[in-house]
Formats: C-alpha cells, structure tokens, sequence
C-alpha cells in the first residue's frame, strides 16, 4: 500500500496539467478578442520591444501631425484574437491616441445575423477602453454567405447601432455609414468612406461629391488622410471603388487650399503602397487574421506573427507617412 502512495498525488498534478492547457487553449481559441490583460507572454516581450520604436516616432513628429492605429479584416472566426490587448499596450505607452478598425469584424455565418452580431459585441467588448473608429467591410452585413438569405442578413439599421451609434458624438455624419472626424489641434481631417453596401459594394457617385465638399471646406494648413475598406480587388488590381475615389481626389487636389496625404485601405488581405499620379500614396494593410490567406506574410501560431496591424505616424511638417508593423510584414514609408 506504501508503494503505492505517490499514484494519488501524481494523478492530481496530471489532472491540472491538463486542465491548465485546456484553459489555456480555450482562452487562445479562434474568434475571441482578448484585452490587454489577456496578452500572452510571447506578445509582451514583443511588444516591450516595439514600443521603443514608435515612441521615437513620436517624438520625430512632436506637435506636428497625428498617430493612430490601422487594423483591418480581422474575421472574427479565424482570428488568434490578440490585437486589442496589443492596441491597448501601445495606446498606454505611447502618444498614439486613437484606434480605427478598417472593416470585415465578422467573417460570415451561415447560422444568421445573430452570431454576427456576437462577433460584433464580442470586438467591442474586447476594445473597451479604446472606443475605435469604424468602417464598414463587405462581411459586416453578413451577406457574404452562399446561402444569403434577407433573415440571415444584418440590416444596416442594426449595424450602425453596433459599430458607429457608439461614437456618433465624435464623427460627423448623417446617420450613414461614410462620415468624417477632425483632430482641430493638428489641422487632419479624417474621412472614412463607404464601400461596404451589400447590394452593390460600389460608392455612389454621391459619396464622392461628399467627399470633395468636406475637403473643400478645408482652410489653408489642414491635410486629408482618407480610409476606405475597399480600394484593391484581391488580386492586386484596383477595383471599382478605387478608381472612382482616385478619380475624385485627382478632381479636388487643384481645387483645394488643403493637403491630401495618403488613402489608406484594407480588404485585399496583403500589403501594398503605391504612389499617385498627383503624389500621394496609397497604403494597404494586409488582413489582421492569421486565417486570411496572405501569400506575403508567414503566420504562425502562439507568435506575434499570428496578428498584422499598422501604426501610422503622419508628419505634417516633413510630409511623410511613418508606417510602423505590429505583428507579421514590415515597416513602411512614403512621402506626399
């Protein structure tokens, strides 16, 4: 009976072993944004050595010009869900100030609006304490699903709820899904575009008059940074949406006192930067997922290279656009 006495506490310490790696594992699972408390260790020594970079950028832009945040086409079901916390790591150590998500939170559900909607809460949950920006992608209605059927759709009404009612006290809009918001301090006005309308995922001609006046209205001093989901097809080639914002803004750049200084888009799942006829750049952020299909970047699970995200340093004074890499790809730069 002696003999045997150490079965007992060996069979307890391998039931919370495996218990232990079963917790682990289900809060590591795909489609579950975690806050910053939820980093594992392996992002924390990352970003411990990140940070050092951005905050010289934001001591190489000073009081002229702006930070934030650019991650797009999370899809929600195939994310590794550590973007938030990482957003929130940077935000606490840096003067970045602000967050803007560049569309496709959800990645489709043939079981109904409902888990969209979960998909939803379940970002804005994990960041809370950020508030950020939102645009709308082409899954967000979730209509990308071979069985598309109007109960399986999420109507804009109840998607505008979700993602811009709660920032509505900081965007201008008319309670549509393209709007604009200013940093009044820096003189940049940010315009977020709409490319996301399930029944056509082309902006209206509409749009782009919009977009024209609110950079008109712009004094001497002020500099345009425009965002949009959709600029790239997935091949590579500038789709419908992009050649009629390029179009629109080659129209208004002789016509206006303000300075336009990039677009900045996602969609396309890859990195891109091109430079513009009239000299400003066109940046494109490959998708946040690790599930995404992104032939540029190798992803790889429990690594930071699992997510993609951008900060962006936008340097009034140089003209240049500091594009700092989270996560799997490189820095980037342009000039406009």
């Amino acid at each position: 009976m002696e003999k045997n006495i150490w079965i007992i506490p060996a069979a307890i310490l391998v039931l919370a072993v495996v218990l232990a790696v079963l917790i682990y594992l289900r809060s590591h699972r795909h489609g579950a944004f975690r806050s910053r408390s939820g980093l594992p260790k392996y992002w924390l020594t990352y970003l411990a050595a990140k940070i050092t970079d951005i905050q010289q950028k934001d001591m190489e832009i000073g009081n002229h010009g702006d930070s934030f945040i650019f991650i797009t086409d999370l899809h929600y079901n195939a994310n590794d869900g550590n973007s938030a916390g990482a957003a929130e790591y940077i935000l606490d150590r840096s003067s970045v100030s602000k967050v803007i998500i560049g569309g496709d939170i959800c990645n489709g559900s043939s079981r109904g609006k409902s888990e969209c909607i979960g998909q939803i809460l379940n970002c804005r949950n994990a960041f809370r304490k950020i508030n950020p920006y939102y645009l709308r992608g082409n899954h967000d209605n979730n209509t990308e699903i071979s069985d598309r059927t109007p109960e399986k759709e999420l109507p804009d009404s109840e998607l505008y709820d979700l993602i811009l009612k709660p920032i509505e006290n900081r965007i201008v809009c008319n309670h549509e899904f393209h709007y604009y918001f200013d940093n009044e301090i820096r003189k940049i006005r940010y315009i977020c575009l709409d490319t996301g309308h399930p029944d056509s995922y082309v902006l209206p001609d509409a749009q782009i008059i919009w977009m024209q006046n609110v950079i008109r209205k712009l004094d001497p001093g002020w500099t345009v940074v425009v965002l949009t989901h959709q600029y790239y097809d997935t091949d590579g080639t500038v789709d419908g949406n992009g050649n009629k914002i390029l179009a629109g803004l080659n129209d208004v750049y002789d016509k206006t006192v303000a300075t336009i200084a990039c677009v900045i888009c996602g969609h396309s799942h890859a990195d891109r930067l091109e430079i513009t006829p009239k000299g400003f750049p066109v940046i494109c952020t490959t998708c946040d997922t690790r599930g995404g299909g992104d032939p540029g970047s190798k992803r790889i699970r429990f690594t930071h290279t699992e997510q993609a995200f951008d900060v962006y340093h936008i340097d009034t004074a140089a003209r240049k656009i500091h594009v700092t890499r989270i996560g799997a790809g490189s820095d980037r730069e342009a000039t406009y």
